[in-house]
């Protein structure tokens, strides 16, 4: 009977090696996290990186301020013009947003998850101050940031 009890061990202890040596090797080649951007918005302005890699991403946001704020990511195509800029003509390109939130109160905070391709992408804040009727995107509650 000894010889069947060490053939036993042996063939568990090789698929023990196997199943162990098999989780090694997945656990090294898991995918990357999505990247994580903070943005945090005040009256009337966005903080957050110049630039961040291609690839999934989750937004972290914050309201800092003491209005509400809503804004939108836009890609902007190849030879677009400054955000800001694009905002100020009379007549203004359309562009299709790629995600956005409803209007975030004071100290409200937030995530959103998108695919980002590398270029260049427009952060607008859509809300409208009561007091005169004017977008915070025109008091200058837009930038840009840049995928590589």
């Amino acid at each position: 009977m000894r010889g069947p009890v060490r053939l036993r061990t042996s063939v568990l202890s090789l698929a023990l090696g196997v199943a162990l040596t098999s989780c090694h090797a997945a656990s090294t080649t898991l995918p990357k996290g999505p990247t994580r951007i903070a943005l945090t918005m005040t009256e009337y302005s966005f903080a957050h990186p110049a630039a961040v890699p291609r690839g999934r991403a989750v937004i972290r946001f914050h309201n800092a301020g003491r209005v509400a704020h809503r804004f939108v990511l836009i890609p902007l195509p190849a030879g677009f013009p400054p955000i800001r800029e694009q905002l100020r003509r009379p007549e203004r390109a359309v562009v299709s947003p790629l995600a956005g939130v409803v209007d975030q109160p004071p100290d409200a905070s937030g995530a959103m998850a998108v695919e980002l391709l590398p270029g260049r992408y427009g952060l607008v804040c859509y809300a409208v101050d009561r007091g005169d009727g004017q977008s915070h995107a025109l008091k200058g509650m837009a930038s840009e940031i840049r995928v590589r």
